[in-house]
């Protein structure tokens, strides 16, 4: 079984980033490979269409049999606010706390961030 991978939008941002571009191009040549199942969720989806055009067009190299969609359901949002409430990540971090609740309620195998 392939492994199962949430990845944000700092991944995809990283595929033209000085300093991670190395390594986050070394990962979306697996992803082509379909080595991976991707998941995203709306919460990507909303940070993706506010990213510029060439950002958002790195979405595009995952093949479409390994792209798969999450919503952000209850269950993610009430584990989100546990990590708020118990300071596991700040309140200006809601939005990576939903990343980890959605890949952790999903049982994803990795978070890439």
């Amino acid at each position: 079984m392939k492994p199962r991978i949430y990845i944000d939008i700092s991944v995809i941002r990283g595929y033209f980033d000085d300093e991670f571009q190395d390594f986050s191009r070394l990962l979306f040549d697996r992803i082509i490979n379909k080595d991976f199942m991707i998941f995203f969720s709306e919460v990507n989806k909303t940070e993706l269409s506010l990213a510029p055009l060439h950002i958002q067009s790195i979405e595009k190299l995952i093949p479409p049999d390994c792209h798969h969609y999450l919503e952000l359901n209850n269950e993610s949002k009430d584990l989100a606010e546990v990590y708020i409430e118990e300071k596991a990540l700040g309140k200006g971090s809601l939005n990576d706390a939903y990343h980890i609740a959605i890949a952790s309620t999903n049982r994803l195998d990795c978070l890439i961030s």
